[in-house]
């Protein structure tokens, strides 16, 4: 394959065109004419500009795939796929071209960069389009509503793509050796506490803090963030109601009791129960063989399981305590209303949210799709992996999708200033991890941090749409 250079031009092909772009005279989203107009024909043409993230596993399938198959379906259409360098933050990326008066075409919305934009009426807005094209919403099974693409009863971006959620990965060898009884696989199941996670991960740690230590549980979630998830499995919520509707707040519930308990119990894993590592402990990979539990996100699972053969292992839902409530991670894809050639983007768009563009996707890249009629060519592909091991693919369709029934969007897809927030998280992190503090100090001292950002945020965006919004859930 090739690599992917940071600007490429690409051409592309199309199909017969779906008309002019219509009915978005409406609100302050209508796009710019130039260039998006249709010829007499009725082809769609237009240049256009795709900002994506530098993850080569993604890169090779926007080149080697989506790049000629839209040349196949749109041939009038030009695509210039910008690949942002890794080292410069998304969010940041994203504004400074919107900044500097080049904003791209279409891009995916994540790290507050949808609801910033959207804030500031800079979204094309989906609406007219996907009724004009009667595109069936149907399929991405509701998440389509979430709060970074479905606001004030509009649709503003599409599902592109699906981290799911954080997922507990088990070591069955381990659990077998240890007389330890298998986790369930349906989020129903009420059995599956925090305290049998930390039972089980007693009697399966081995060396605790020792070079070649096998961890009883490992919390790596989030890049080793998992900090923010624990408050609502024990039906806590950090932050207030209005943060989720609008996208911004003047403060945070980050020292509510509750969610102080949750955090002393994410702390107390590795310093007191010492079943998982503290910080900047030598670990080995849960794939090493490592930890007989590890929690992440199962969007990777091909890409750290796919060639495990060292032991069998499997899946359990998040652990429960007052709730088992899971955050789910779904990421948008969305067109600027400035773009030149409009219905050009939404093509495109529509493409990537597609049955055919999301099975293109999933099978170059070995990741969920986003879509769950596509789902099921997922399961069976993962059931094949070594090592892997599941009573049917019901059972792996359940603990895979059953977080579905109770679940909240990653708040940081849609609040603004979110790449700020997560970085006083990750220095709550090391400090909780480190045993630094308990969790009442971390908290008081990030919960001061947390709240003065968001009344700095507030105040620049209170005069915004945000503060009207309604969700469409």
């Amino acid at each position: 394959m090739n690599t992917l250079t940071r600007r490429r031009l690409a051409s592309l092909a199309v199909a017969p065109a779906v008309g002019a772009l219509a009915a978005c005279a409406q609100s302050g989203s209508t796009p710019a004419s130039n260039g998006g107009a249709s010829g007499p024909a009725g082809a769609v043409r237009g240049k256009l500009t795709w900002l994506v993230r530098g993850n080569q596993n993604e890169n090779d399938w926007q080149q080697n795939v989506a790049l000629p198959k839209m040349k196949e379906l749109h041939p009038q259409v030009e695509i210039e796929l910008v690949v942002a360098s890794p080292d410069v933050a998304w969010d940041e990326k994203v504004f400074s071209l919107h900044a500097g008066g080049t904003p791209p075409d279409v891009h995916n919305g994540i790290v507050g960069t949808f609801i910033q934009l959207y804030a500031q009426d800079k979204l094309l807005e989906l609406t007219p389009l996907v009724a004009r094209d009667k595109v069936d919403l149907k399929p991405f099974g509701g998440s389509e509503r979430d709060a970074d693409m479905c606001r004030g009863g509009k649709q503003w971006a599409l599902p592109i793509l699906s981290a799911l959620t954080i997922i507990t990965y088990y070591n069955i060898t381990l659990f077998e050796q240890a007389g330890v009884a298998l986790p369930p696989t349906s989020w129903e199941d009420k059995t599956w506490t925090w305290d049998r996670l930390i039972e089980a991960g007693r009697k399966t740690t081995q060396r605790w803090g020792e070079q070649d230590a096998v961890y009883g549980y490992l919390p790596d979630a989030i890049g080793g963030n998992f900090m923010h998830a624990m408050p609502y499995t024990w039906g806590a919520d950090p932050w207030p109601k209005e943060f989720y509707a609008q996208g911004i707040a003047q403060q945070s519930n980050w020292t509510a009791g509750p969610v102080v308990e949750a955090t002393q119990a994410y702390q107390d894993l590795a310093l007191k129960h010492r079943i998982a590592p503290r910080q900047g402990a030598a670990r080995r990979a849960f794939r090493e063989g490592g930890a007989s539990m590890w929690t992440t996100l199962s969007w990777s699972v091909f890409q750290t399981m796919r060639d495990v053969s060292l032991f069998k292992w499997s899946m359990a839902p998040l652990p429960r305590q007052a709730a088992n409530k899971a955050i789910g991670f779904v990421d948008c894809v969305l067109a600027s209303n400035q773009s030149k050639a409009p219905d050009a983007a939404w093509q495109l768009v529509k493409y990537l949210t597609s049955k055919d563009g999301q099975q293109d996707y999933s099978r170059a890249t070995l990741a969920p799709p986003a879509r769950l009629d596509v789902l099921d060519t997922w399961l069976d592909a993962l059931l094949k992996l070594p090592g892997a091991t599941f009573k049917s693919r019901d059972a792996l369709r359940d603990v895979i999708s059953g977080y579905q029934r109770n679940y909240v969007d990653n708040w940081a897809h849609y609040v603004v200033d979110a790449g700020r927030f997560q970085t006083l998280h990750r220095d709550a992190n090391t400090a909780l991890l480190s045993g630094q503090a308990n969790a009442a100090s971390v908290l008081t001292d990030m919960k001061t941090k947390v709240d003065t950002q968001l009344k700095e945020t507030y105040e620049r965006f209170k005069g915004t749409r945000l503060v009207r919004d309604t969700l469409c859930q």
